[in-house]
C-alpha cells in the first residue's frame, strides 16, 4: 500500500528533476558548433506571445500579465522556468502536507496557498523595483535635460544618465541606448520604455520627444519642465500614500492578527484545531475563510490604489 511518505519522495523526486532539466536547458546547453551562430533581434517576450496568440483567450492574457510582471521585475529567466520553480515549490509543501498526516483537502490548500506566494512573490518583485524607478526617475530626468543642454545628442544624453544612475534606471536607460545604436528612432525607444516600465512619468517623456521630433523645439527646456512637473506630482502622491497609510497598516494588522490567532490556536488547543481541519464543516469554513480574506484585500487594495 502506498504510504504518504511514498508519495513525497516521489514529489520531492520528480520537482528536483523537472527543475535541474529546466534549469540546464536554460542556462548550461551548449551551442551546437556545427550550426552557424547567426545575430538575432529577439522581440520582446510580451509583445510575442501578444502576436503569436489570439488575445481573447484568458490563458494568454494570463501568460502575458505573468511575462510583464517578469519583465519589469527585472528576472532574467523565462516564464516557464519560473512557473516550474512555483509548481515544484507547491507540490513539495503539499507533499510534505501529506507526509504529516494532515487530510488531502488540506495538503491541496496547502499546495495553493504555496503557489500563489510564489506569484505574489514575483509581484512584490516587480513592485519593489518600479516604486524605486519611479523614485529615480525624476533626478535621472533633470540629469538627462542637462545633458542635452550641453549639447549632446539623446544617444548619448541616454548614455551618461545611464552611466550615472542606480539600478534600475541604469539597466533601462542602457536598454534604450543600445536600441537607438541599432538604428531605431528615439521616439520609438522611448514609446518602448514606456510600455516596458508602464509608468506615467515615462509616457510624458515619451511624448514629449515625440512631438520634439516631429514640431522641433528646444528640447532641454521641454525636459526641465517635464522634471519640475514630474518632481511636484511624485511629492503629491507622497503625501497621499502617507494619508492612507492608516488604512494600508489596518488591513496588514488584520491579517497578521488572524494568523497570529490561527499559530496560537495550534499551540494552545490542538485538538480544536484538529477538529476544524478534520471535519467537512470546517474545509468549508477555512475555504472561506481564506477567499474572504483574499476578496478583501484585493478590495482595500483597488480602493486605496492611487493614479496621480
Amino acid at each position: 500500500m502506498i504510504q504518504p511518505f511514498d508519495v513525497f519522495v516521489f514529489a520531492a523526486f520528480a520537482s528536483s528533476v523537472a527543475l535541474l532539466a529546466t534549469v540546464r536547458n536554460r542556462f548550461f546547453t551548449a551551442p551546437n558548433s556545427s550550426v552557424i551562430q547567426q545575430p538575432l533581434l529577439r522581440m520582446r517576450r510580451d509583445v510575442q506571445l501578444r502576436r503569436e496568440k489570439r488575445p481573447d483567450s484568458i490563458s494568454t492574457k494570463i501568460d502575458q500579465w505573468f511575462e510583464r510582471v517578469l519583465i519589469r521585475s527585472g528576472i532574467k529567466m523565462d516564464r516557464l522556468t519560473c512557473m516550474m520553480l512555483v509548481g515544484c515549490g507547491a507540490t513539495a509543501a503539499g507533499a510534505t502536507a501529506m507526509v504529516f498526516g494532515l487530510p488531502p483537502a488540506i495538503s491541496i490548500l496547502i499546495a495553493a496557498v504555496v503557489m500563489l506566494l510564489g506569484i505574489v512573490g514575483f509581484y512584490v518583485a516587480m513592485a519593489v523595483r518600479m516604486n524605486k524607478f519611479r523614485k529615480l526617475f525624476p533626478g535621472a530626468l533633470e540629469l538627462l535635460a542637462r545633458a542635452v543642454r550641453a549639447g549632446e545628442n539623446l544617444e548619448n544624453a541616454f548614455a551618461i544618465v545611464g552611466e550615472s544612475s542606480e539600478e534600475p534606471v541604469k539597466s533601462e536607460l542602457l536598454q534604450c541606448v543600445r536600441q537607438i545604436r541599432m538604428g531605431l528612432s528615439p521616439d520609438v525607444v522611448t514609446n518602448d520604455l514606456a510600455r516596458r516600465i508602464d509608468s506615467v512619468d515615462v509616457y510624458l517623456l515619451a511624448h514629449t520627444i515625440a512631438i520634439h521630433q516631429k514640431l522641433g523645439g528646444r528640447l532641454a527646456d521641454a525636459m526641465e519642465r517635464l522634471s519640475s512637473v514630474i518632481r511636484h506630482r511624485s511629492v503629491c502622491e507622497s503625501k497621499l500614500k502617507s494619508m492612507t497609510s492608516v488604512g494600508r497598516y489596518s488591513v496588514i494588522a488584520i491579517v497578521m492578527m488572524g494568523l497570529f490567532i490561527l499559530v496560537y490556536m495550534f499551540s494552545v488547543q490542538p485538538q480544536y484545531i484538529g477538529t476544524l481541519v478534520s471535519s467537512d464543516l470546517g474545509h468549508k469554513l477555512l475555504a472561506y475563510a481564506f477567499v474572504s480574506e483574499f476578496v478583501g484585500l484585493a478590495w482595500v487594495g483597488l480602493t486605496l490604489k492611487s493614479d496621480l
